[in-house]
């Protein structure tokens, strides 16, 4: 039967035939003593005359462990795609703010919210995370500096822009080695996809995102 190829077969090789005695007084004791351990049905079934084949019914014990992994799975995707995620930082864009290393964890790792999407409700100084308008399969993390519809002043220039509406202006905090909207300009709002709140690692920065203003900038108009 179909159950029964779902079920743990293990062999056990017995000694006399299946109509001895003491073969049958073996499996009753063998059997009471494995159910024991079992939430589920055991049986033990004779094969041929020295052979015992033990079934344990393991369908109700794996159909559990697979309906808590696809539950957990769930919850996972959902938390990640609805609330918040989890990224690793990469290059050196936002140093000394958040770092990246060669280690296997490639540097610090941060928390991102996604609340603040529902009505893109975001502070100039903000550290947010968004796709690369040129490749959205790559995410950035750069720091807010324009908000739609606001003038700025381009960093160690006298020129001043205005951010379109529905548009955000993003730089990195290490100007040197940052790419960002001084390159490819004002990104879509539809881009972004949290603001990060938290470092979660290393231990040594565990701790608050803060919201800044660069200190050589003059502030939006």
């Amino acid at each position: 039967p179909r159950n029964r190829s779902k079920a743990l077969v293990a062999s056990l090789r017995l000694h006399g035939t299946e109509e001895d005695c003491s073969c049958i007084r073996f499996r009753a004791q063998f059997t009471a003593f494995l159910q024991c351990f079992c939430t589920s049905e055991v049986q033990i079934l004779p094969v041929c005359s020295d052979r015992i084949v033990l079934i344990m019914g393991a369908r109700s014990q794996l159909w559990s462990i697979a309906k808590m992994s696809v539950t957990g799975g769930v919850i996972g995707v959902t938390i990640s795609d609805r609330y918040v995620t989890v990224v690793a930082i990469k290059g050196h864009s936002m140093h000394p703010t958040m770092t990246a290393t060669d280690s296997a964890l490639r540097g610090d790792i941060v928390l991102a919210e996604k609340a603040c999407l529902d009505q893109y409700k975001f502070s100039r100084g903000d550290v947010i995370l968004f796709k690369c308008p040129s490749n959205h399969k790559e995410v950035f993390v750069k720091r807010l500096i324009g908000l739609p519809g606001e003038w700025i002043q381009l960093p160690a220039s006298s020129e001043i822009i205005k951010v379109p509406q529905g548009h955000c202006w993003v730089e990195g905090d290490n100007a040197a080695r940052s790419w960002d909207s001084r390159s490819f300009g004002p990104i879509p709002l539809g881009l972004i996809n949290g603001r990060v709140t938290h470092i979660i690692w290393p231990p040594s920065k565990i701790g608050r995102v803060e919201r800044k203003w660069p200190e050589d900038r003059i502030p939006p108009f």
